[in-house]
């Protein structure tokens, strides 16, 4: 097992600007992030898997204009369980890139063992089961329907951090 090369892709797949779907093109956000650090992590011989928090937009230090734009008021947050050299699980999460320390995200930072701070604090982390129930049961063409001026809003905000 190569420590640093999973390092590296943990940040690698950080650094890759955040950014929701809403009309089909690529998707890096907190979801296909995670998946994409998984797949590396497996393919390093790690075990890793997916975990879903539950969290309120509004813990988020997004703008008011962005704020007032019609949206559901919970979410749900994807991030990284990953068991490390010593066996244990720890949770990971490389959502935001590291432009978006300057809005105030929580950029997180990895040792390679130990957990990072979830780079969107939820109020209930679901248990891998329930995760894995609530996962299948998205319907992300209800949630686009609803949500998706204010996730390109999002989107917007976060491009302008990049130079």
């Amino acid at each position: 097992m190569n420590n640093l090369k999973v390092i590296e892709e943990f940040n690698r797949i950080k650094s890759i600007p955040y950014h929701i779907s809403t009309h089909g093109e690529p998707s890096f956000d907190c979801e296909d992030k995670a998946k994409k650090f998984i797949e590396k992590a497996m393919e390093l011989d790690y075990e890793a898997r997916i975990r879903v928090g539950l969290f309120e937009w509004s813990i988020l230090p997004l703008p008011k204009s962005i704020m007032d734009i019609n949206h559901n008021k919970s979410c749900s947050h994807m991030f990284v369980e990953f068991k490390n050299k010593a066996g244990e699980w720890v949770f990971l999460d490389p959502t935001w890139n590291p432009e978006l320390i300057s809005a105030g995200f929580r950029i997180t930072e990895w040792d390679g063992s130990g957990s990072t701070e979830l780079g969107i604090p939820c109020y209930r982390i679901l248990s891998p089961e329930e995760g894995n129930v609530y996962l299948k049961n998205i319907d992300y063409e209800k949630d686009i329907k609803e949500n998706g001026i204010f996730y390109h809003a999002i989107n917007e905000y976060c491009d302008s951090f990049i130079k």
